[in-house]
């Protein structure tokens, strides 16, 4: 949490901010969005918004958001059905079936879930380069992660689905 001063130094960051962005701000939103920041390090706020001005890319004012994700960015599901997609394939080789406790330590709980919706840790193994292609298999498990992350993130875990009403 920041000291008053700090809010204060913020608050002047974010009316100077929005003058250089070519943009009138009225307090009660320098008020919200210095709310909406106040739970930041004063240090991590001040660097972020001089690493944003910076970037050629911003051509506008930023909201508090984007000052956050430059403080703690977020991977995407994307980013992390790749990594664990790869890892379930690269499991695959490293542990082979009769090791799938430490496979399944590798891999990761979320994999796991992919691993035993894909038929089990011993039938990937035996066929994958047999019946399953693995590359294709590493493309539909990333789909699958990435499937389960965006349900989960929406409160459905391992819950059917249903056929919307009409």
């Amino acid at each position: 949490m920041m000291t008053e001063e700090q809010i204060r130094e913020i608050k002047k960051g974010i009316i100077l901010t929005a003058s250089y962005y070519g943009r009138d701000i009225k307090l009660d939103v320098v008020n919200m969005m210095a709310e909406d920041l106040n739970d930041l390090p004063f240090e991590d706020v001040s660097s972020a918004f001089l690493s944003y001005r910076r970037n050629a890319k911003n051509k506008s004012f930023p909201l508090p958001a984007q000052i956050r994700e430059i403080i703690n960015p977020e991977v995407g599901s994307r980013a992390k059905a790749n990594e664990v997609a790869s890892r379930i394939r690269k499991g695959i080789s490293d542990f082979g079936w009769c090791n799938g406790e430490k496979a399944r330590e590798y891999i990761g709980e979320l994999g796991w879930k992919v691993v035993i919706r894909s038929g089990g840790w011993q039938y990937l193994c035996e066929n994958h380069g047999l019946e399953l292609n693995p590359l294709t298999y590493q493309a539909q498990a990333r789909d699958l992660v990435e499937s389960t992350i965006e349900m989960a993130g929406i409160g459905f875990v391992d819950e059917p689905i249903g056929l919307p009403e009409p």
